[in-house]
């Protein structure tokens, strides 16, 4: 077809001009538009098969497998579904680990800290040295 604003031969399932971008009067529902639609269920369905079976990552990774040409969006949505919980469940207990170390590290240091102050007081006679 022709466009009708710039003259320019245009593709008969062109929903615009590619020179002018000018609407060439073609029905959306003619043209083969592939929607990227998340399924939902198939994602919750991943996520859940890989937190309770130890190989349902294998069912996500399938999904973003199959997806990936064609949706995209889709197929991240799967694969992260699918690694999400395996992650988690690999990290949450390293990470509760670390955070225990780290908070008794502090909590000594801040006693020390403390404790050296207080000599340090009680040496430059600041503080009287306590009788027992």
């Amino acid at each position: 077809m022709i466009c009708s604003k710039c003259y320019h031969v245009v593709d008969d399932e062109a929903l615009v001009c590619p020179y002018c971008r000018t609407a060439t009067g073609v029905k959306a529902s003619n043209s083969k538009i592939l929607v990227d639609e998340t399924n939902k269920a198939l994602a919750i369905l991943s996520f859940l098969l890989a937190i309770f079976f130890p190989y349902g990552v294998i069912f996500g990774f399938t999904l973003w497998a199959t997806k990936t040409d064609l949706q995209p969006k889709s197929a991240k949505v799967y694969g992260l579904c699918a690694v999400l919980p395996w992650f988690l469940k690999w990290m949450i207990p390293r990470l509760t680990k670390f955070i225990v170390k780290t908070l008794i590290t502090i909590l000594v240091l801040v006693v020390l800290v403390a404790l050296a102050v207080l000599v340090a007081l009680v040496c430059f006679g600041v503080l009287p040295i306590p009788v027992l």
